[in-house]
């Protein structure tokens, strides 16, 4: 009865006054229906049940007159069905009329129940409001100066750290104004290494253009001498068929003379090999050349990318600078200390983010910078190495030719030597003539083919020491020009030398400054991490302030909620009152 028709309301008043209505129809349709079939009542009537009723004289009201209907019925006719469902309708309407009273007077007992509750609630929360008011009268006060005293020695902390922070900032603009200095004139040099480089390819080339000349006139001096060498050996054949009978004597003297022939190949072989050295040095020293030219370009790299890392640093100051002007602008509201706060951690933290990319690129340039140096220094100790190699293979190219010329003033010795040894041997032949007188017309036909054959050879030898004069002007001219050669190589190796030594200074120069800006660098990060730290630690303290006041703010909230619930609650019992 109550979910069906008092589930809309909370007092139980409404649900009787309903009932009452509900019964009231009933009489109504029981009237009705007796009026139909002539019945007349007494005029004791069941009284009406007003606006405001009890409930012990409802339950006297439905007794009897469940009693009456009952002895009602008994003189009513089962022959007509609608007296039957006015029956059981009236039968089901006070069953749940009594059980609608039943539940009331329980629900009278509990709210009686829960009156009392409320007024020993009511009780303790006015003690709990007084002690709440003398706390707050004496202890709120002190804990309020302690927090405001806290937040002013971390704001005093913050502002030095930002001093330091700015001073630290001016301290980097200044190096990096030194740093341009320094950059300027390295750029200055390099622009007149760039101007004077044509010159010095021009040389190389002339020189290169000589060296090739001197080259095939060897070449022609060699063809020559190899062609000397095999009509000598002709002529040599010749004699030996020829001097068949002194052969015996005079074999021991061609030996030696094929030995030093044999020596002399040998030494033609070596200068041949010593010209190819020679060529393969000169490829040597041009792609040397061009090792440094790809140098100096990647030297011109490195410095446009030294010039973005200080775009990028000027980037960076700029928006320190300007993060700077923020953060003094917003020391004046010491007001709003907590969201000027949370604003400049954001930043600090965003600068964090992006300086310590920054650095971590700038770190990695500088170690490609290092590594481009090392690479650079090795290729120079390379060349230095190359050059001290050719040195002494050049040296030892001219010690073979001096070996060289002295062997062949032997051999010229050996051939005066044997010349006297056939005249000594033409003096014994013409005594054996006049001691032979039968061998005479022998020995005069044989003085005759050997006089033919003299004059044959002197004519050679003639030819041969025009041939070896005219080759040792050739040779004294391509030594000449071989000595203006190596005088030209040292100066260009005196040249480079010194070019190296200013180049290695200029780089121990960069690595000096590099190394001074890679401990200053190591400061500032030294510098930036105890900032941080600090910071970090400031944050900490700030977050567990905030977590304090949040606490507070919320055990405050809960607080004056249950005293406004209590409040309500309160209000509500004095209006049901």
């Amino acid at each position: 009865m109550r979910q069906r028709s008092c589930a809309f309301v909370n007092t139980p008043l409404p649900c009787i006054n309903k009932a009452i209505h509900h019964i009231q129809e009933l009489e109504l349709k029981i009237e009705k229906y007796f009026q139909q079939y002539g019945y007349v009542f007494k005029e004791e009537k069941i009284p009406r049940v007003t606006k405001h009723v009890s409930p012990e004289s409802i339950e006297d009201t439905w007794l009897s007159l469940s009693t009456r209907l009952d002895f009602k019925e008994a003189d009513v006719s089962c022959e007509d069905g609608k007296t039957l469902t006015l029956k059981k309708e009236t039968e089901a309407l006070l069953l749940e009329v009594t059980e609608l009273i039943k539940r009331l007077e329980a629900d009278r007992e509990e709210a009686e129940k829960a009156l009392e509750l409320e007024k020993q609630r009511r009780k303790k929360l006015g003690m709990k409001i007084d002690c709440m008011s003398l706390w707050r009268l004496q202890q709120l006060p002190a804990a309020v100066q302690k927090e405001y005293e806290t937040c002013v020695q971390d704001t005093l902390e913050l502002q030095w750290h930002f001093d330091c922070k700015s001073h630290q900032l001016r301290q980097v603009q200044n190096q990096i104004l030194k740093i341009e200095t320094v950059n300027r004139k390295i750029q200055e040099d390099i622009d007149f290494m760039k101007k004077h480089s044509p010159l010095l390819e021009e040389k190389l080339n002339l020189e290169g253009e000589a060296v090739k000349d001197v080259l095939l006139v060897y070449e022609k001096t060699s063809k020559i001498y190899s062609d000397v060498c095999c009509e000598l050996m002709e002529i040599q054949r010749t004699i030996k068929r020829i001097d068949e009978e002194s052969e015996k004597k005079i074999q021991s003297m061609y030996e030696k003379i094929e030995y030093s022939e044999m020596l002399s190949s040998q030494y033609k072989n070596k200068l041949k090999h010593s010209e190819f050295i020679w060529t393969e040095y000169c490829m040597k020293l041009k792609e040397t050349e061009e090792k440094i030219i790809k140098d100096e370009k990647h030297l011109e790299e490195l410095v446009e990318q030294k010039a973005e890392i200080q775009e990028d640093a000027k980037c960076w100051n700029s928006k320190i600078e300007d993060l700077n002007n923020k953060i003094a602008a917003q020391g004046d509201e010491s007001v709003k200390i907590s969201d000027a706060y949370s604003e400049v951690i954001k930043a600090v933290e965003e600068l964090k983010s992006t300086k310590e990319s920054d650095l971590q690129n700038i770190k990695q340039k500088i170690l490609n910078i290092n590594e481009a140096l090392d690479s650079l220094k090795c290729e120079n100790k390379e060349l230095e190495g190359e050059n001290e190699e050719f040195l002494q293979k050049f040296g030892n190219s001219s010690r073979k030719k001096k070996a060289y010329q002295s062997e062949v003033e032997t051999i010229c010795k050996s051939i005066y030597k044997i010349e006297q040894q056939i005249k000594r041997l033409n003096e014994d032949l013409c005594n054996d003539e006049l001691t032979y007188s039968e061998k005479k017309r022998k020995y005069e036909d044989l003085k005759k083919t050997k006089i033919s054959e003299e004059i044959s050879y002197k004519n050679s030898e003639w030819n041969l020491k025009k041939e070896i004069q005219d080759q040792k002007g050739v040779w004294k001219a391509t030594q000449a020009r071989i000595t203006a050669i190596y005088d030209e190589l040292e100066e260009k190796r005196k040249e480079k030398l010194k070019k190296r030594v200013e180049d290695m200074k200029r780089i121990e120069e960069i690595e000096t400054q590099v190394a001074y800006l890679k401990t200053k660098i190591k400061r500032n990060n030294h510098i930036f991490k105890d900032s941080h730290e600090k910071l970090s630690y400031l944050d900490q303290r700030v977050q567990e302030l905030d977590k304090q006041q949040k606490q507070t703010e919320q055990k405050m909230e809960q607080k004056r909620n249950i005293l406004q619930q209590q409040l309500n609650d309160i209000q509500l019992l004095i209006q049901a009152e």
